[in-house]
């Protein structure tokens, strides 16, 4: 009876669908071409080219607005406003003035933010600069080239 079963009881679990979207996962293996660079995905709370959504305030169900940490933007300017006070008292050169600066942007940029402007401008302008003025991270690719070989930033 169960002699010639194998023919009918075919396999029913194939898999016809991709269970992840195509851009999601690890970084490795990834090809960082334009579609990926202007639709990919970025991470929660990322839109294509701006620094990491502002979670340092939770707006609450009842309306209230709750403040867990200040901005990069009110870090800096509390700082300038203390280290210029300091500075008066304490008669500090201008070297002293510049160490005192590079110390509290680098706290700054470690806080809560993910990103200061400072640090996404200048991972962004290069970019921004090579695409509008027809510059090419491979010298020598000529214009017409498109598809895999064309580079990430040629229009």
């Amino acid at each position: 009876m169960l002699r010639l079963t194998q023919a009918v009881l075919r396999v029913q679990s194939h898999q016809k669908k991709r269970a992840q979207h195509p851009n999601a996962g690890t970084r490795y293996g990834r090809v960082y071409n334009r579609g990926f660079v202007r639709y990919g995905f970025g991470g929660f709370g990322m839109s294509v080219y701006s620094p990491k959504k502002d979670r340092t305030f939770k707006v609450m169900p009842d309306g209230g607005v709750f403040v867990s940490h200040p901005s990069h933007a009110q870090i800096m300017r509390w700082n300038q406003r203390v280290h210029t006070e300091e500075g008066k008292a304490a008669n500090s050169t201008v070297m002293d003035e510049y160490v005192n600066s590079r110390i509290q942007a680098i706290i700054a940029d470690n806080t809560i933010e993910n990103t200061s402007l400072s640090q996404w401008r200048k991972a962004h302008m290069w970019n921004v600069i090579k695409s509008h003025g027809k510059l090419q991270r491979r010298w020598g690719t000529p214009d017409f080239v498109t598809g895999a070989r064309s580079t990430l930033y040629n229009n």
